[in-house]
């Protein structure tokens, strides 16, 4: 692997989107609790940060060790893209026009325990 500038480029704005990943979470969950307490926050902020620091490591562990596992699924990678990405967006659609009357409904309050932080860290 070489060390040149476009590998220090991208590795910089990786870590701006991350970054901006865990801010835009931080935020919402922010705005969901408005009165937690630093030791709640700080505890937040160590579970993103540990997701955040974990996640590239694994993904260059998972590229340099298991790639050539998979080279024979290399022709269906778009398509599985594709498929994907069709899914989400057909759903997308049907919630948009599916007919619910969403401002008499209560809204759902949840609270922020560890399964659901650590669901946020790994998203």
């Amino acid at each position: 692997m070489k060390f040149d500038f476009l590998f220090f480029l991208n590795s910089f704005f990786l870590g701006i989107g991350l970054a901006m990943d865990a801010f835009s979470v931080s935020i919402a969950d922010g705005i969901h609790d408005q009165k937690m307490r630093h030791g709640r926050m700080n505890f937040i902020a160590g579970v993103y940060a540990f997701f955040q620091f974990i996640m590239p490591l694994l993904g260059r562990f998972f590229v340099h060790t298991i790639v050539f596992y998979f080279e024979k699924f290399n022709i269906f990678v778009p398509f599985i893209a594709f498929g994907l990405l069709f899914f989400i967006g057909l759903k997308m659609i049907v919630d948009f026009f599916r007919k619910n009357n969403f401002e008499d409904a209560e809204p759902i309050k949840k609270s922020l325990n560890f399964k659901i932080l650590i669901i946020q860290g790994i998203a």
